[in-house]
């Protein structure tokens, strides 16, 4: 008997292909997520740092100490703006993962279902010739 062949396995390797191409996606966006948050943890860390390590001594130093403290504030915002647009990308790209990932299952569900059918269907061709072997020999013997 010849082997299983599903006949839809070119499409479901091209979905498991596809499926892939969003999981990487999605790994770029959630690294980029990780990385702002990991910036933002920075420069909340250095802000804090700044305070508590604040020694000034004259009014250059306080106006400098207020523009750097600023400055560490307005960069630390546009992160966090930067991180809630990767964030909402990055559940685009989930939810297209999420439905590369069931097209790409239904197939191999399908593929399993096809391939059990087979099998039941070899093992119901070889009892049909088992039988067909064993009647052909009992006419045999009683000829």
């Amino acid at each position: 008997m010849k082997a299983f062949q599903f006949s839809l396995e070119s499409v479901l390797e091209y979905r498991r292909e596809i499926e892939t191409e969003w999981e990487i996606k999605l790994g770029a966006a959630v690294g980029k997520c990780n990385r702002l948050e990991g910036l933002i943890t920075h420069l909340h860390q250095e802000e804090q740092s700044a305070l508590n390590s604040r020694d000034i001594h004259n009014s250059h130093e306080a106006l400098a100490w207020g523009m750097y403290r600023s400055r560490l504030r307005q960069q630390k915002e546009k992160r966090e703006i930067e991180l809630e647009k990767a964030t909402s990308s990055m559940e685009v790209v989930r939810q297209g993962y999420l439905e590369a990932s069931r097209d790409r299952k239904s197939l191999d569900k399908l593929k399993d279902k096809k391939k059990d059918e087979y099998h039941r269907y070899l093992i119901q061709q070889e009892i049909q010739q088992m039988d067909e072997l064993n009647a052909h020999r009992a006419h045999r013997e009683v000829v």
